[in-house]
């Protein structure tokens, strides 16, 4: 996921008290050292920073934001949290 992109899921978050936290250097699963911005918390909390994002993202991001959101991929992080990126 783009840098920008997750602090904005980020900081949406943060205004809107919900759990959502930054990594701007994650390595995934197939990534072979690769990194790239991800994003940690619950699957609702997730959609909900997203929705709100999309809303009030410039015109000029939103048709990237949305093909950044629709290749998100995700590893589970434990019991409840995944990490999106």
């Amino acid at each position: 996921m783009k840098l920008k992109y997750a602090q904005a899921l980020a900081k949406t978050a943060q205004e809107s008290d919900l759990e959502l936290e930054l990594r701007e250097e994650y390595s995934g699963r197939s990534m072979y050292g690769n990194t790239t911005a991800a994003v940690v918390g619950s699957n609702s909390t997730l959609l909900e920073c997203v929705a709100i994002v999309a809303r009030e993202i410039d015109e000029e991001d939103y048709d990237d934001f949305l093909k950044e959101i629709s290749r998100i991929r995700r590893d589970s992080m434990g019991k409840y949290d995944e990490i999106f990126y």
